[in-house]
């Protein structure tokens, strides 16, 4: 079943009653024996980086793109994001996580 506006709206709404992210996913994801946990992992990462980047793009002056490309290697809090947002892809997956990105100075 794909990921739509109304199981999006599911899992957000019951995620702010409780803050359980594996009860939001149940509650948005009935059909599923596994609720779709990762699915729903992977959209809070992405949220969140999306919220970082209109963050850095307001004090920056520029688009969240452009932001978010600008600040790739520096930012720690992008940098976290998308690691953990390629691991919640590979425990989906089962694929192998490649390290960490430490960004160009690490």
């Amino acid at each position: 079943m794909p990921l739509n506006a109304d199981r999006k709206v599911t899992f957000l709404a019951e995620l702010s009653r409780h803050g359980i992210t594996m009860r939001a996913a149940r509650a948005a994801s009935p059909h599923s024996a596994t609720r779709c946990l990762s699915t729903f992992t992977r959209l809070q990462y992405g949220n969140a980086l999306l919220r970082r980047a209109e963050e850095l793009a307001d004090k920056q002056g520029v688009t969240p793109n452009q932001a978010l490309s600008a600040n790739l290697t520096t930012d720690s809090t992008i940098r976290e994001l998308i690691n953990a947002y390629e691991v919640a892809n590979a425990a989906e997956y089962g694929s192998t996580v490649r390290k960490p990105y430490a960004g160009a100075g690490a």
